[in-house]
């Protein structure tokens, strides 16, 4: 999934986010976060535990 803000002002200057989900779980597993086309933010999750 990309999100592209419509204005990167009130995003902080990101021009442009990617959410990496599981096929097997639909859960996120890394978002990106570019200003442009450099990299500025990386996130992984692991071992993502749901609580009902």
């Amino acid at each position: 999934m990309t999100l592209v803000p419509t204005t990167s002002a009130t995003d902080t200057g990101l021009t442009r986010e990617i959410i990496d989900l599981s096929v097997p779980t639909n859960l996120p597993i890394r978002v990106l976060a570019y200003e442009g086309d450099t990299l500025v933010r990386e996130i992984d999750f692991s071992n993502v535990v749901i609580h009902t």
